[in-house]
């Protein structure tokens, strides 16, 4: 690197500082290319010796507005912001570097959470419901019995994953993640949590109609208010708004059972501990039994998870009640953290 005054390197340090590139810097100063961005290459945008590395195109004010606008929502991935860059600033940079920036700004990427869709009259019901319940506290949720349906498949989605061989090496067993064409099958639960624990679980045969539901209930429902001892007179029974659930003889049938119905809003498994119940579950069926072969060993597994979940983690969820609630009527009706 060619020797060049303490002078020089100020005004080149000055000059890289406020955004110039190596180029606009010998012209400036008129002095080679080389030698500009030899010396420009020392320092970061924010100043002091850094090591190799260029300068950033981006100037700070620039930076800040873009780490904003990633944050709200209001800019798409790396190379779409790149190209914003371009045309509304008209700096070029990489997808890379837009990357880099953002990680320096304190943001990480993440897989976007899967949640249900929500139009405006479902966050509007969502919000009522929110505000309907916002002052219960957790001995009210205490007398509510929590009920769903879930799927496990025989052979179910297991995650990504790897192995480390040789490049054209010959493919060996333990190379090879089997599968089972269609998933192999599958099982459809319902089944009940209390304060106290998890209640009846009961297995659903075929596709499930208003009939059977009110069947799967007066066995379930029944067997777990037995199960924990519960005082029927302040039960509050939560169900989903599946057509089976609401249909008018389903609810003909409960009215005759002396149902206490919570009026629940669609598309809230956000708002119902039961569902991290069924993930537990399911994990707990995969973790601790080997591969199911067929439909029997699968239901096995599942029940002996299933009556193996904890009392103690049920009063957890239960006790996040008052959280979702806040949670949801923070967020105005729309999707939780839960």
């Amino acid at each position: 690197m060619r020797r060049i005054s303490l002078e020089s390197r100020d005004k080149i340090k000055k000059l890289a500082l406020e955004g110039f590139s190596s180029r606009q810097i010998a012209d400036q100063l008129n002095i080679s290319h080389t030698t500009a961005s030899n010396y420009t290459a020392s320092y970061s945008i924010k100043g002091g010796r850094t090591g190799p590395g260029r300068p950033s195109k981006m100037p700070d004010r620039l930076k800040a507005l873009l780490a904003r606008k990633t944050e709200a929502g209001k800019l798409g991935n790396a190379e779409a912001t790149a190209r914003y860059v371009k045309s509304e600033h008209n700096i070029n940079v990489s997808g890379q570097a837009i990357r880099n920036m953002l990680r320096s700004a304190g943001l990480k990427n993440y897989v976007k959470v899967r949640k249900p869709r929500l139009s405006p009259i479902l966050i509007k019901k969502r919000l009522i419901f929110a505000r309907a319940h916002k002052h219960h506290t957790l001995d009210y949720w205490k007398n509510v019995m929590f009920t769903d349906e879930s799927k496990f498949n025989l052979y179910g989605p297991d995650g990504n994953k790897r192995v480390w061989k040789r490049p054209g090496s010959v493919l060996q067993d333990h190379h090879v993640r089997k599968v089972v064409k269609f998933g192999g099958g599958s099982v459809m639960v319902w089944g009940p949590i209390c304060y106290n624990g998890v209640g009846k679980l009961v297995f659903i045969v075929g596709k499930m109609d208003s009939s059977q539901y009110q069947s799967i209930l007066g066995a379930g429902y029944n067997t777990t208010i037995e199960m924990h001892g519960i005082d029927r007179t302040n039960l509050i029974f939560q169900q989903d708004n599946d057509p089976k659930h609401t249909s008018r003889s389903t609810k003909a049938w409960m009215e005759a059972n002396g149902f206490n119905v919570l009026e629940w809003p669609s598309n809230s498994p956000d708002m119902n501990p039961i569902e991290h119940v069924w993930n537990d579950v399911d994990m707990r069926v995969r973790k601790n039994h080997p591969q199911a072969q067929n439909i029997a060993e699968l239901k096995n597994q599942i029940e002996e998870e299933w009556y193996r979940t904890s009392p103690e983690y049920i009063n957890e969820l239960f006790s996040s009640m008052p959280r979702r609630i806040k949670a949801l009527a923070d967020a105005r009706g729309r999707n939780t953290k839960y």
